[in-house]
């Protein structure tokens, strides 16, 4: 059983290497194969790649498996950010079987946080 519902990150920098150290980490969590290759933008010179849904269906194993690394990429991402290395991503939610199209999470959080624990709102 289960039903559809697609998730995708899409991962951009102005800094080739700083993109470079997010997709090998995304790699490096067992993703890979969801990676697209980095990708130029024709003006500005910013760079993006994608992690595509992985195509299981919710409550599948293979679904709880991608939400996992998923989630780790995302913790991932957090540090790199934390440690200056600028990305810019956000986490969609489309083809879902309750007509669900969503951003699901986005580095604007991240900023916002950091934000706050500067101004000491924490």
């Amino acid at each position: 059983m289960g039903y559809e519902r697609h998730r995708a990150i899409i991962v951009s920098s102005y800094n080739k290497d700083y993109l470079m150290r997010a997709l090998v980490s995304a790699r490096d969590l067992g993703l890979g194969d969801l990676c697209t290759n980095m990708v130029q933008s024709r003006v500005n010179g910013h760079w993006t790649f994608c992690i595509v849904p992985d195509g299981s269906k919710v409550g599948w194993e293979e679904s709880d498996q991608a939400e996992g690394q998923r989630d780790e990429f995302w913790d991932r991402l957090e540090e790199l950010y934390r440690e200056d290395v600028f990305c810019s991503f956000v986490e969609v939610q489309y083809r879902d079987d309750n007509g669900e199209t969503k951003i699901v999470r986005s580095s604007d959080e991240i900023e916002e946080q950091i934000r706050k624990e500067e101004d000491g709102e924490t």
